[in-house]
Parts: structure tokens; C-alpha cells; sequence
């Protein structure tokens, strides 16, 4: 296993959510776009939440996945971005934040 950072700034945008960090499988998330049917949570594994400010420290496979980033609110899951982490040993840090977009309800996205 190998570690991954996943930073979160500090905005007053979307400062009340928290933000759902998942994984997928690529080559899973590849049939998922392919067949353009939306992501469930049931596929995705739970790596942590990051609130307002804060990092998130956990540890991730050394194969290619995509890690999303999500909110799960009343029962609705709903991806916001997603970025793909190559093969490989080496330490992951990824820093991110909330976009102003009310349309997509302030999605959170990798920079």
C-alpha cells in the first residue's frame, strides 16, 4: 500500500460541507463511461472525508485507479471530479478545493 494526501483549502465556499473521497478500479470506471451509466457508491471504495481546511492521510492499492471526489447527501451520491492515479509506489498528494458553481452544488475539484 501506498500513501496518498489529499489537502483541502480553506474558502467560504461550501465551508459547511465535507467532501467524500472514494476509489475505483480504472479499468471498472472505464467501462462505467463507456457504457455512460453514472457512478454508485456500492462500486466505490471509501477512503475519507476532508472538511473545510483539513487533509485527508489514508492509504491506497499500488494498481492504476481513479479517485473521485463526492458528496452524499440525502441519500443522493453524486461525483464531482475525478482524477486518475497511475501505477506505481511513490507517495500521491493532491490538493483541491470548492468551486463556486451553485448550478453543480459547489463541486469540489482536483487542482
Amino acid at each position: 500500500m501506498r500513501k496518498i494526501t489529499v489537502n483541502r483549502k480553506k474558502s467560504l465556499i461550501g465551508c459547511s460541507g465535507t467532501v467524500l473521497i472514494y476509489t475505483i478500479d480504472k479499468i471498472q470506471f472505464d467501462k462505467i463511461i463507456e457504457e455512460e451509466k453514472e457512478i454508485t457508491k456500492d462500486q466505490c471504495v471509501f477512503v475519507g472525508s476532508i472538511k473545510n481546511g483539513s487533509c485527508l492521510k489514508s492509504e491506497i492499492t499500488y494498481n492504476e485507479i481513479v479517485i473521485l471526489s463526492a458528496y452524499d447527501s440525502l441519500g443522493l451520491f453524486k461525483v464531482h471530479s475525478a482524477m486518475i492515479i497511475p501505477e506505481g509506489k511513490e507517495e500521491i498528494i493532491l490538493n483541491g478545493k470548492v468551486k463556486l458553481n451553485p448550478a453543480r452544488g459547489n463541486p469540489f475539484v482536483f487542482e
